[in-house]
This record gives C-alpha cells, structure tokens and sequence, in this order.
C-alpha cells in the first residue's frame, strides 16, 4: 500500500476510533510519538490541516517539529512557533524567518523561546516584535543594552526598564 493510502487509512481508524475532527482527534494522547513521526516521515500529507495538528500535538517530537519548521505549509511553521514547550532548535530556525510577521511575533511572545532566537529576533524590521523581545524574560542583558539604542522609543523604554529592573 503507498504512503498516501497508509496515511489515509491511520486518520480514518483514528477518526473513527476517537470522533470529532482530524485536529481534535490529534489533540488526544493516544496518538504516539511513532505515529506522529511515521505520519511526518511518509512526507505524503493528504492536507494541511494533518500537517497543522502534527505541529501542534503535544507528543509530537523534537525532529519531527524541526522537520516542519523546515519543509512545512506557512500555518504548520506558524503552529511549531506558537507551542508550548518550543524546543530550541526550532525556536532558533524559525527565528531567521524575520519577514513573517506571525511566526516573529509567535516566537517572541513565547516564553520558551530561547535566548539565541531572541537575538535574531532582535532584528526584525517590525517594531511589535522587538517591543516583545526587549520584554521576554528570557533576553540577555546585552541584548537589553543594544535594544535600549533601538530607533522605536517604545523598544527602548522596555528594555531600559528590564535593565533597571
């Protein structure tokens, strides 16, 4: 059987084993890593919404998110941005995504987000998403001190206000 009818098939039995839609039915423990990593490897998705609830799975793993940072649809990148427990990794690829708006804005709001990806962030030619990076609570203190140069004074309060603080 090919990859697409496999994969067909899984979201069918777990449709049918679990109700509700394909998003809800991803939300759920029971679907495991192995699924979620074959689903992933089989690089054959039947829709973006599939790659979307894989993004946003809890047991989906760190190579699998890594993967979809890389070579997923736009709202599957946007997904891995937004999720609790963002590994590094990921938070560090996305961050060179400076020009969306989204996934920038996504990754500077999340507190997991780590400092390397901060410092990309940092960049960004949108002053909302510096303004989030000189308020997380994970920016260094040199990245503090070079936001408080910045040419928004919004930018440069927060972060003057983090050195202070």
């Amino acid at each position: 059987m090919e990859d697409s009818k496999i994969i067909k098939k899984l979201v069918e039995i777990l449709g049918n084993q679990l109700g509700g839609s394909t998003e809800a039915n991803f939300a759920t423990p029971l679907i495991t890593k192995q699924m979620l990593d074959w689903l992933a490897n089989a690089g054959a998705w039947d829709n973006y919404g599939l790659e979307i609830a894989v993004a946003r799975h809890v047991n989906t793993s760190d190579k699998t998110l890594l993967f979809l940072a890389r070579e997923g649809c736009t709202e599957a990148r946007r997904s891995c941005a937004a999720r609790q427990f963002l590994p590094d990794k990921v938070a560090i690829y996305l961050s060179g995504e400076l020009e969306d708006l989204d996934i920038t804005t996504s990754l500077a709001r999340n507190r997991f987000t780590p400092a390397p990806a901060l410092q990309k962030l940092a960049q960004s030619k949108y002053d909302c998403v510096r303004r989030l990076v000189a308020g997380h609570p994970k920016a260094p203190q040199e990245l503090l001190e070079r936001l408080v140069k910045d040419q928004d004074e919004t930018v440069r309060v927060k972060a003057a206000r983090r050195i202070v603080a």
